[in-house]
């Protein structure tokens, strides 16, 4: 292959793992893993209730934001663009949160949401200064529900963080320590919460 076209090719596979691994879809795959820890099942009333608010309430904020111009692209690769969606994403969640605790059949759910609130605020004061990966968080979120008990879960987990991180490199929307960062940030939330 020539090198303009293995480039090209390498651009084209690390747009399609960052596509995949968008946030939003991230957190819909890792609720509905947390959504089924549960000894009675998913309950689909409460995740669909969290979906609507948490997912898709940001990105209709993220829609309209786009149609007016205010944000150049939905990586929101420019830090100064973030402010707002993650505001509204924040807030979402904490709607989300409010609404799974007066539901009080899906401890699971509500306990992962509580999490994200607090992360999606701490990531919201971190993007206010400088550019954190939301991607490296939204990856390690789903690695944490996991069952990394398992090697063969623990590797894939890995894998999918290491891959994820080269796709955001590679094209230019992160640099290797802000991938690090939202990740370890993400793992810090997610390992404090389990001490309660």
């Amino acid at each position: 292959m020539i090198p303009k076209e293995h480039m090209r090719f390498k651009l084209k596979v690390a747009r399609w793992i960052s596509q995949l691994s968008a946030p939003p879809l991230l957190l819909l795959l890792t609720a509905i893993l947390v959504s089924k820890q549960t000894t009675a099942g998913i309950d689909w009333k409460s995740l669909g209730a969290y979906c609507g608010v948490s997912i898709l309430g940001p990105l209709v904020v993220l829609l309209i934001l786009k149609s007016y111009g205010k944000v150049g692209d939905f990586d929101l690769t420019r830090r100064e663009e973030r402010t707002i969606p993650l505001i509204s994403a924040s807030v979402a969640s904490g709607l989300a949160f409010l609404l799974l605790l007066s539901r009080a059949d899906c401890p699971q759910l509500t306990a992962f949401v509580g999490v994200q609130t607090g992360l999606l605020s701490a990531l919201t004061c971190i993007s206010l200064f400088w550019k954190i990966s939301i991607h490296a968080s939204g990856v390690t979120a789903l690695v944490a529900v996991l069952d990394t008990t398992s090697l063969g879960m623990l590797t894939v987990g890995i894998l999918m963080f290491l891959l994820v991180c080269w796709a955001r490199v590679v094209l230019g929307k992160h640099s290797i320590g802000q991938f690090l960062a939202g990740g370890g940030l993400t793992a810090f939330m997610f390992t404090c919460s389990r001490m309660f």
